[in-house]
């Protein structure tokens, strides 16, 4: 199945189920089956293609709009040029604002009314927990970021690099939070998940840090100021580095063909010598030019101490709906 075709079933049931939803609320007396029901789903996310079930219609309403929302995620990782990527920002926000919705709307309202019979947590899917979809949100506003540089960097002017350097940490405090978010709120949604997954978000927390840094030195080389860009650009190469540990700071390790980012190997060897090779011209620029003082040290206040996050949630609104008639005159009797 492709993306559109799972955001065109999605969006077309999503009003069906929220109805049947509505018409029970309404006329709880009439809302009764000859026989239980149950709604089964398997995860878009888990590593295991493991089925579950629950007998709550928020089940089956939740898990669909968790769909829809993937659905969106998966069509903006099609972008693949520039006129694609303020498209998949668009995308992005929608899927934000869609499991916002799940996290401060609609999970928490399960919750509230289940019943004893009902599952929630680890007997359900990851998109049916609140505190995975907290954090889902904070990735999706960081990819769609993403997007919003690439957009800048793939225009043929020169960009702000200023503005860059933010946008940059933004990506990454976010990539951050997202991670710390899953441990504090989602740690059983997290192990079901691949751990692969978790490396590239590492991956992506460290790449962005180092590119706000070489962004900056970037500013800074602009502004003349040549004695504080040289350092801030060896921080940017040093940050660039890969990590001798789990622990330790740096990019981590792609080891082997199987890992997600091994199609990335040949960029990161490019963006690492284009950064070296810049830092070189400036050395040399700066020793027979410039003659300006190079400090061993980047200032403080040099350095960036808080990213931007431009993007917002789209909120998320149900299409109005009508209740249905649950009872009519040939029922009775």
């Amino acid at each position: 199945m492709t993306h559109e075709n799972a955001i065109n079933a999605a969006e077309t049931y999503l009003p069906r189920i929220n109805q049947v939803i509505l018409s029970c609320k309404v006329q709880p007396e009439m809302a009764r089956l000859d026989e239980p029901l149950f709604f089964e789903w398997s995860s878009g996310l888990e590593k295991d293609k493991k089925s579950y079930k629950s007998e709550a219609m928020m089940y089956e309403m939740v898990m669909t709009l968790a769909t829809l929302a993937i659905g969106k995620i998966g069509a903006a990782s099609d972008a693949r040029n520039i006129r694609d990527y303020p498209l998949a920002g668009r995308e992005l926000k929608k899927a934000a604002g869609m499991v916002q919705c799940l996290a401060e709307e609609q999970l928490p309202q399960w919750v509230s009314h289940k019943s004893s019979s009902d599952t929630l947590g680890k007997d359900l899917p990851v998109e049916a927990s609140i505190g995975f979809c907290e954090a889902f949100q904070i990735l999706c506003l960081a990819v769609g970021q993403q997007m919003a540089v690439a957009t800048v960097l793939a225009k043929p002017t020169v960009p702000n690099y200023s503005l860059l350097a933010k946008l940059c940490l933004g990506i990454s405090e976010h990539m951050e939070l997202f991670n710390s978010t899953m441990n504090s709120k989602a740690a059983l949604e997290k192990e079901k998940i691949d751990s692969d997954f978790f490396t590239v978000i590492a991956f992506e927390t460290q790449f962005h840090r180092a590119l706000s840094l070489y962004f900056s030195a970037r500013s800074l080389w602009d502004a003349h100021d040549f004695g504080v860009a040289i350092p801030m650009m060896k921080d940017a190469i040093a940050a660039m580095e890969t990590r001798k540990t789990s622990a330790s700071k740096g990019i981590p390790a792609i080891k082997s063909k199987t890992s997600y980012l091994k199609f990335l190997s040949d960029d990161l060897k490019e963006t690492r010598s284009h950064m070296e090779s810049l830092l070189q011209s400036w050395i040399k620029e700066n020793s027979t030019i410039y003659y300006e003082d190079v400090m061993s040290v980047v200032p403080r206040e040099k350095i960036l101490q808080k990213g931007l996050m431009m993007m917002k949630p789209d909120p998320y609104m149900f299409e109005a709906v009508e209740p249905l008639l649950l009872s009519t005159d040939f029922r009775k009797g």
